[in-house]
């Protein structure tokens, strides 16, 4: 939630900086004029300076007292996570910060848009605009401290410096990817060559003078990204860890088991169990290479550096297939033999025949691996990253745990008769826990995605203030159709899909980098299998479309009611 809100402010400071930019180029007749009365460059930012301060005061308090509306219906739907009774209060000190990131937000994106009033000359009062070379200088310092800022940001919320560099290199690996791919794409529709009017027209009309087509396709296609990763790492982790899960699969663990309650409690459940032995052992060595555990723990990933189960068996579980060794032990091996599970080769590099060494209760155990085994499937189920042979570890301190199927009406019942017959034995309710987890996961997944809506509004911001930035020119296209003889229906036609081409451009863009990143995430991270769920990104992408042109076709609503006749009174004579 934090990242997603410091990605938010992001990118409604570059809205910001479209919006301001889209105000001056509305108001560049009148630098103009101000100039040509001999206004120097301070004097016209200090013009415009108290409009920007009051519109960013107002929109910091605004921000502010919606968001303690939004804590309180964030308390409701996160009621789960918090102890019970938890009051809320509103924190002073958070709204301090909040008013002064504001402040610091609106100062570092406005300072290109003031920059660039120098670039605003007075022969534009006779539109004789020419055009001034961008000094690169200004650009430069404004990107240092955006860089600055914005980790500083992220450190002082995460309080981790490699996890801010990560995700700054991340965001910044979005937006040049985006911005890169973005330009490439605007590249070749400027050279296709196409016949029909309205389109030839629309796509033109994505390159006029003062357009933000470039800044509106960057913002959305980011928004959309993190709406669509966020929408696909949901549905994938649902799929594998909920709906994946069989009808008929166990639904209770019973762990604890004594060796010496094993037969009793078979009887007592009267019903065919399988029974895993569980040692509890910490690897110490990886081919006479002592482990740093301090260093292993440090990894975002499993690693080496926990306590793990081991188990003893001679033979597959239902989902598990052998990749390297043939079989799962060696018969030609008199030392101790280990299979490991591919996950585990993840964490470390190591092959058959190399040697691992484990710490058992103070008792060292070396063995040789003899086969690499992995999974066929991602149910939940259980699994060992480390099989022995039952020789090896019969002997053993351990615990025995089995997995059973009870219909739901009787797993209470059960539960209290396991509990007072075996006292030190507990009993897990799979079924209510994958319940719970499922909840968990719809209400973060409905806030975060809400969160992320709000960023999308910063791009559609971007859209709005560009079709204002090019209000004039749009203005001065539409008079001229109506008079070579085209209708209110053709103008309308060729902004409604420039406005399409936009929004769809985004769309496309966002799905590619959303199912890249996730899918690298399912399959490095989080080690689960991939569904890119294509249909359901269509719907949303369809449904982003209608909202963009519906939003753009309200923004030229006035630009199409304008009528020749009085457009061209209003022209000075030249």
């Amino acid at each position: 939630l934090r990242l997603v809100g410091i990605f938010i402010l992001i990118v409604a400071g570059m809205g910001i900086q479209n919006t301001l930019t889209a105000f001056f180029s509305e108001k560049k007749r009148t630098i103009a004029i101000m100039k040509t009365m001999g206004a120097t460059h301070r004097q016209v930012i200090r013009h415009f300076m108290p409009v920007v301060v009051v519109l960013a005061l107002l929109g910091t308090v605004m921000g502010i007292l919606i968001g303690i509306i939004l804590q309180l219906s964030l308390a409701r739907l996160l009621s789960a996570f918090f102890p019970p009774d938890m009051s809320f209060t509103v924190a002073w000190i958070g709204i301090l910060e909040s008013m002064v990131l504001g402040f610091m937000v609106v100062a570092l994106f406005t300072f290109m848009p003031f920059f660039r009033l120098k670039e605003t000359r007075p022969v534009v009062i006779f539109r004789k605009e020419t055009i001034v070379p961008h000094k690169y200088w200004p650009m430069v310092v404004s990107a240092i401290g955006f860089v600055v800022f914005f980790f500083g940001l992220v450190f002082r919320h995460m309080q981790d410096f490699r996890f801010g560099f990560y995700f700054m290199m991340t965001l910044g690996a979005l937006i040049l990817v985006t911005s890169t791919v973005t330009r490439l794409l605007l590249w070749i529709l400027k050279r296709l060559r196409i016949r029909r009017m309205v389109i030839r027209q629309a796509i033109k009309g994505l390159f006029r003078q003062g357009s933000a087509t470039w800044s509106v396709i960057v913002t959305l296609t980011a928004s959309l990204s993190v709406i669509f990763s966020i929408y696909l790492l949901e549905q994938n982790l649902d799929i594998t860890y909920v709906k994946s899960f069989p009808s008929d699969a166990p639904n209770l663990f019973v762990i604890d088991i004594q060796p010496s309650q094993r037969e009793a409690f078979a009887n007592f459940i009267a019903q065919p169990l399988t029974f895993y032995p569980i040692v509890r052992a910490r690897v110490t060595a990886i081919n006479g290479k002592t482990i740093d555990r301090r260093a292993e723990r440090l990894k975002h990933r499993d690693n080496l550096g926990r306590t793990f189960n081991l188990t003893y068996r001679d033979s597959l579980l239902a989902d598990e297939k052998i990749i390297k060794g043939g079989r799962l032990f060696r018969d030609d091996w008199s030392d101790p033999q280990v299979s490991v599970l591919d996950t585990v080769i993840d964490m470390h590099k190591m092959g058959i025949g190399d040697t691992i060494q484990f710490n058992i209760q103070g008792v060292p155990l070396k063995a040789r691996i003899s086969s690499i085994r992995t999974r066929t499937s991602d149910t939940l189920g259980p699994y060992f990253y480390f099989v022995f042979e039952e020789k090896t570890l019969k002997s053993a301190p351990q615990t025995i745990f089995t997995a059973l199927r009870v219909e739901k009406q009787k797993i209470g019942l059960l539960q209290g008769r396991i509990v007072k017959m075996f006292p030190n034995v507990s009993v897990i309710d799979l079924s209510a826990t994958m319940q719970v987890f499922a909840r968990m996961m719809k209400k973060l997944s409905t806030i975060i995605k809400g969160f992320c809506i709000l960023s999308m509004a910063a791009g559609i911001l971007i859209l709005t203030s560009g079709v204002f930035a090019t209000r004039s020119e749009r203005i001065t296209e539409s008079v001229y159709y109506k008079i070579l003889g085209a209708g209110k229906a053709f103008v309308k036609k060729v902004f409604s899909l420039e406005i399409f081409i936009i929004g769809l451009l985004s769309g496309i863009l966002a799905i590619g980098i959303s199912q890249t990143s996730v899918f690298l995430i399912c399959r490095f991270f989080l080690d689960i299998t991939y569904h890119p769920f294509l249909l359901s990104c269509g719907f949303i992408v369809g449904s982003t479309l209608l909202l963009i042109i519906g939003v753009g076709l309200v923004s030229t609503r006035s630009i199409l009611e304008k009528k020749p006749v009085i457009y061209l009174r209003e022209q000075p004579d030249e």
